[in-house]
């Protein structure tokens, strides 16, 4: 045989080796994954009681939630679809801070305001103070053209005398 065949023998083989050693290796990583997984949740258990786990549940859920009402906040006060939206987010902050931002959302509504890549991290500091960030993409129109401004800052909730959570910064 000549030597071209012997060349695409043993390139082929080699190919083949390859193959099989990256499959059996892929399989046996995937194995370990999984064992690893199904032991984290007896570690949590043996780590913390029920109660602990419960609660910590508990919180990332109440914590998604406050996420939630703060983005449509954002998208709210920042691309209203009419003056009663934007009338129902401003409730969310302080009666001082209402009067302040009371306005005419008009103009608002006119430049096809969007809120895009918007993104909140909520963490409780205290049972009577919230802090988080907040980060997001402005699209609108103006004078024809379309704007994109990227804006970023913090927040911080509070409890009234309620007991209701309001908006008392956002900067």
């Amino acid at each position: 045989m000549s030597k071209k065949v012997y060349i695409l023998f043993g390139t082929i083989s080699i190919l083949i080796i390859i193959f099989f050693i990256t499959t059996l290796t892929s399989s046996s990583q995937d194995s370990t994954n999984e064992s690893s997984s199904e032991t984290s949740q007896p570690n949590l258990e043996k780590k913390y009681t029920k109660k602990q786990i419960d609660l910590a549940e508990k919180r990332g859920e109440n914590e998604t939630a406050v996420d939630e009402k703060m983005q449509e906040y954002i998208i709210d006060t920042e691309s209203p679809k009419d003056q009663a939206t934007y009338d129902n987010a401003i409730a969310m902050r302080d009666k001082d801070d209402q009067k302040q931002l009371k306005r005419n959302v008009k103009d608002l509504v006119e430049q096809n305001r969007e809120v895009k890549v918007l993104n909140t991290e909520t963490s409780f500091t205290n049972t009577k103070e919230i802090e988080g960030t907040y980060e997001y993409n402005l699209v609108y129109e103006k004078d024809g053209k379309t704007q994109t401004e990227n804006k970023e800052g913090s927040y911080t909730l509070d409890t009234n005398k309620d007991g209701y959570f309001y908006i008392k910064t956002f900067e």
